[in-house]
C-alpha cells in the first residue's frame, strides 16, 4: 500500500500553506503500474517457445543426424613426408574414410582419383582401398611425382574423381556415413505465487488485478530462465537425487569453436567462422551478440562513414550482415556473455515443451493464505553442430 507522507494543513483549505487535507480528494496515481523490465528473451522471441522439429514425447528427447557426404578429408599422417612411391597408409578422422573408393589393381573394380595437397605442393594418387580411419593410396600412379610434404602439418584429401576401366561389371563398394543419434533432456521451470486473503479483499490504488499482475511477472521471469537454458544449460539425466537438466546452445557447439585470448573482434573472425560453417554445408542466419560486442561491430563502418554539412542526425549502427556465405542478421541480446559471439543456423535449432507452462491453484491448508504454482517441462534440440559457431574470448574494450 503506498504511503502518503507530510504535513497537513487544517481542515479545509489553508491559503497561507496552499495545502489542504486531502481526506476525500482522489489522489492522481496512475490506474497502471509502471515498471522496468530488464526481463528480455531476443533469442527465445526468434527461436520460438514451440519449435522442435518434432514434438517431445520422452524425457529423453532424441533425434537422428547425418553429415555431409563430401569429397576430402585432411590428414597429418608423417608417411608423406617424403617423395616414396607405392602403396601408403593415410590416417583420417573417424568415418572420414568411408568417403573414398578403392581398388587393388585397375580391373578389380572402380576407384577415386585424389589430389593430395599442402602448402609444399599437390599430388595425383589412386585409392586401394580404405577403412573408417584410413585412406590408402597408391603415390606415383600414372607417373605423377609424389611431393614431400614435410613442414607442413595438414595436407587434404580431395577426390578428383571416379575412374574405371571399359567393360568393367564389378560394382564398386558403396560411400556411406556414420549416422549419429543426438539427444537432449527435459528440464521443469517451476514458479510460485502466494497471496493472502486480507490482501485480495483490500481495495487498490491500481485498477489491475494484483494476481494477474504477478503471474504476468513470473511469466516473463520464467521466459528468462528458459532463455538462459537455452544458451547456456548442460544436459543431466534424471536420477533419484538429480534433476533433469537440458542442454544449451553452447554446450552442443564444438567443432567451430574459436577462443581469441583478448583481442577485440575483427570483420575477419566473423568471415572465418562463416566460412567453417559454410564448408560444412550450412547457411547462418544469426548472429547473436552481447550489447558490447554489438557496439564493436557497428564501428566496423567507420572508416567508410561520411555526413553532409546539412545533416543533423548522427549515429552508427549495423542491424544486417552481407558476405560471400550469405546475409546474416544481427540480435543484441543482454543475456549474453559480454566476451562472446554465437553464429547460429535458426532452422537447425528448437525449443519447446513436453508439457507446456501452465499454472494450478494449490488447495488452501487455510483460508487466510492462497498459493498459485506455475510449471512447465521443456527441452531444446541443437542438430548438426557444424552449422553454428561459437566466437569467445573477446575484448570488452570499445
Amino acid at each position: 500500500m503506498a504511503n502518503i507522507t507530510g504535513a497537513r494543513a487544517a481542515y479545509g483549505y489553508n491559503v497561507t500553506t496552499g495545502n489542504n487535507d486531502a481526506q476525500n480528494e482522489a489522489l492522481d496515481i496512475s490506474s497502471m503500474l509502471d515498471v522496468l523490465n530488464p526481463l528480455r528473451t531476443p533469442l527465445l522471441l526468434r527461436i520460438g517457445k514451440d519449435s522442435l522439429r518434432d514434438g517431445c514425447t520422452s524425457v529423453k528427447h532424441e533425434w537422428l543426424e547425418d553429415e555431409v557426404m563430401g569429397i576430402y578429408a585432411t590428414t597429418t599422417d608423417t608417411d608423406l613426408n617424403n617423395t616414396n612411391t607405392g602403396s601408403t597408409t593415410l590416417t583420417v578422422a573417424s568415418a572420414e574414410g568411408y568417403k573414398f573408393r578403392g581398388a587393388t589393381n585397375d580391373y578389380d573394380g572402380p576407384q577415386d582419383i585424389v589430389r593430395i595437397s599442402s602448402g609444399a605442393g599437390e599430388e595425383l594418387a589412386r585409392v586401394i582401398s580404405s577403412t573408417t580411419t584410413t585412406v590408402v593410396v597408391e603415390r606415383g600412379y600414372n607417373s605423377v611425382t609424389p611431393v614431400d610434404h614435410t613442414g607442413y602439418t595438414t595436407r587434404t584429401i580431395t577426390i578428383v574423381g571416379s575412374a574405371q576401366i571399359q567393360g568393367l561389371t564389378t560394382v564398386g563398394a558403396s560411400r556411406t556415413t556414420t549416422k549419429a543419434n543426438v539427444y537432449n533432456y527435459t528440464q521443469i521451470f517451476e514458479d510460485s505465487l502466494t497471496t493472502s486473503a486480507t490482501n485480495r479483499a483490500t481495495k487498490k490504488f491500481t485498477m489491475n488485478d494484483d494476481v494477474a499482475y504477478q503471474t504476468k511477472n513470473i511469466v516473463d521471469r520464467m521466459a528468462n530462465f528458459m532463455e538462459n537454458a537455452l544458451l547456456f544449460g548442460k544436459r543431466q539425466a534424471l536420477a533419484l537425487q538429480d534433476p533433469g537438466l537440458m542442454s544449451g546452445i553452447r554446450t552442443y557447439i564444438t567443432t567451430n569453436v574459436y577462443n581469441k585470448s583478448g583481442v577485440a573482434l575483427t570483420e575477419t573472425h566473423i568471415n572465418d567462422a562463416l566460412q567453417a560453417v559454410w564448408l560444412a554445408g550450412a547457411d547462418s542466419k544469426l548472429l547473436v551478440c552481447h550489447p558490447t560486442q554489438k557496439r564493436r561491430i557497428d564501428t566496423f563502418l567507420d572508416g567508410w562513414r561520411q555526413m553532409d554539412y546539412h545533416d543533423t542526425r548522427l549515429g552508427s549502427f549495423v542491424s544486417r550482415w552481407e558476405s560471400n556465405f550469405g546475409p546474416l542478421d544481427i540480435l543484441m541480446d543482454q543475456n549474453m556473455p559480454d566476451s562472446e559471439v554465437l553464429i547460429l543456423d535458426t532452422d537447425r535449432i528448437g525449443f519447446g515443451p513436453l508439457r507446456p507452462l501452465g499454472m494450478s491453484p494449490i488447495t488452501p491448508t487455510s483460508r487466510e493464505s492462497f498459493t498459485w504454482q506455475m510449471t512447465g517441462e521443456y527441452t531444446a534440440e541443437v542438430r548438426q553442430e557444424k552449422s553454428h559457431a561459437r566466437i569467445y574470448g573477446l575484448s570488452t574494450t570499445l
